[in-house]
């Protein structure tokens, strides 16, 4: 299977964006090849953990507007 490389996140709909495709960090990603852990839980448990996640066009948004993720 391989390795998942960005995460799609639903949104309750706003004034900006009703979903936002974000890479998974090259970093998070050598997780999955060396067998460490999954890099898509990684990323999910930092944006709650963090309690906001960047667009990376420097957009900040509330985890707690987030309805689903999906990693592909």
């Amino acid at each position: 299977m391989p390795v998942p490389s960005q995460l799609t996140i639903v949104m309750v709909p706003n004034s900006i964006s009703n979903s936002l495709v974000i890479p998974i960090s090259s970093g998070l990603q050598t997780l999955e090849s060396t067998g460490s852990g999954s890099a898509a839980q990684a990323a999910i448990a930092a944006i709650f953990k963090a309690g906001t996640f960047t667009d990376g066009k420097g957009t900040w948004f509330s985890a707690f507007q987030i309805i689903s993720i999906v990693a592909s």
